[in-house]
């Protein structure tokens, strides 16, 4: 605030202590003085620009990245197209690699400082770096040093990253205990669990019923309902920062003790009813093949036996044929008996004949 004093040749002779320290004026005419204090205020800042330039990436919080063995990641750095960018460095437990600004409208140029990065680099259009196909010992800090010109020469901005690994999360399991309390109440107890879960792995639970609620317990979630009402379906699931999976348990898994026991009974009955039924209808059926099985096998054994019974008569037909021919068998034997005519007693050659004949 300034304060009155005596005008003298068209000059403010006296400011408070403040002003007079920050900007201190001499007798002159105004227009000079004004000049005079621009350029006052205008050539500290200059001279300080580039530190407070190269102070200024120091305030920017470290960037936590995530990702899986074997995925990729990207480093974003966005700088705006047409930025006088001179070259990036960036490096991570050592030299990864340097990146050039290309020609007019072409992609930066990359060249990779280790044959760890080779071919698993690329860099886009505002020079943010991904690296693919992630390997174990690919997790740790990172740093890009961005190299910039300006009226002084050369600015330098530096970027810090720090990439960590999370498995993919396979799909949990989920534990279903019972027990019905004093009053009739049912309580279930769901454990929900995963494997190779990790760190930062959390829980919730989503009822068919109602909207998504996360569970106090994180794993285990109790349910308290009537045991004549079944229960919805309660879906969990697990999420990390690179992947979610999920199981569902159906109300038909979820069930109180008593009410096991009266589905058991009614479960039997049903299958001792079902298995009756069954043996009857299979008895039917059988009676009913053996009935027609038997039908067939009379009338084939008919028919067989008309065709028996004139195959006899033809037979006896041929066999009284075939008795006709023992009168060409007494001829044969007669010439047979011819050798008695060697007897050399011409006496008895008459009565051996008398006797044949």
């Amino acid at each position: 605030m300034l304060r009155s004093g005596k005008r003298s040749s068209g000059t403010w002779e006296g400011l408070t202590n403040q002003s007079s320290h920050l900007f201190p004026i001499r007798p002159t005419s105004l227009p000079h003085r004004k000049g005079e204090r621009d350029r006052g205020v205008m050539i500290p800042l200059l001279l300080w620009l580039p530190a407070l330039l190269h102070l200024q990436p120091s305030a920017a919080a470290l960037q936590e990245l995530n990702s899986i063995i074997g995925g990729s990641v990207t480093f974003p750095l966005n700088i705006p197209d047409g930025w006088p960018v001179k070259s990036i460095i960036w490096t991570s437990n050592g030299a990864i690699a340097t990146v050039i600004p290309g020609a007019l409208r072409d992609p930066p140029n990359i060249i990779a400082s280790t044959q760890q990065y080779s071919e698993r680099l690329s860099v886009s259009r505002d020079y943010s770096l991904t690296i693919s196909h992630l390997r174990l010992e690919d997790a740790g800090p990172y740093r890009a040093d961005v190299n910039t010109a300006n009226t002084t020469g050369t600015t330098t901005t530096t970027s810090q990253f720090s990439l960590r690994f999370y498995d993919q999360l396979m799909e949990p399991l989920v534990m279903v205990n019972s027990s019905v309390s004093v009053n009739g109440t049912c309580i279930i107890t769901l454990t929900c669990s995963v494997a190779r879960g990790g760190d930062n792995v959390t829980f919730s639970w989503t009822p068919s019923v109602r909207e998504k609620t996360v569970s106090p317990n994180g794993s285990v979630i109790n349910i308290f309902h009537s045991s004549k009402d079944p229960p919805p379906n309660y879906t969990c699931t697990v999420t990390n920062p690179v992947s979610h999976s999920s199981h569902t348990v159906f109300a038909n898994q979820i069930f109180c003790a008593d009410t096991v026991k009266e589905l058991n009974t009614g479960q039997t009955t049903v299958t001792v009813v079902v298995t009756v039924l069954v043996v009857v209808g299979v008895a039917v059926f059988i009676g009913i093949g053996f009935t027609v099985n038997w039908r067939q096998i009379r009338t084939r054994q008919g028919a067989e036996a008309e065709t028996v019974e004139g195959n006899t008569l033809y037979a006896q037909v041929q066999h009284s044929h075939a008795q006709r021919e023992p009168p060409h068998k007494e001829t044969t034997i007669y010439s047979t008996v011819q050798p008695a005519k060697k007897v050399e007693s011409p006496s008895l050659t008459p009565l051996t004949y008398e006797k044949i004949m």
